[in-house]
């Protein structure tokens, strides 16, 4: 529920929830992208 209701909770909070996603998109989405776009996405 809070993380829904993040936008209305304590800045740390927002700041922990932030931080998780990050570390979502650092651990799964960037593997992903390198591994569908590979070179192409470095700019090589």
């Amino acid at each position: 529920m809070s993380r829904f209701e993040g936008q209305y909770s304590p800045v740390d909070v927002d700041s922990e929830l932030a931080s998780d996603c990050l570390d979502t998109i650092e651990n799964v989405i960037l593997p992903l992208v390198k591994k569908i776009w590979g070179d192409k996405w470095c700019g090589g």
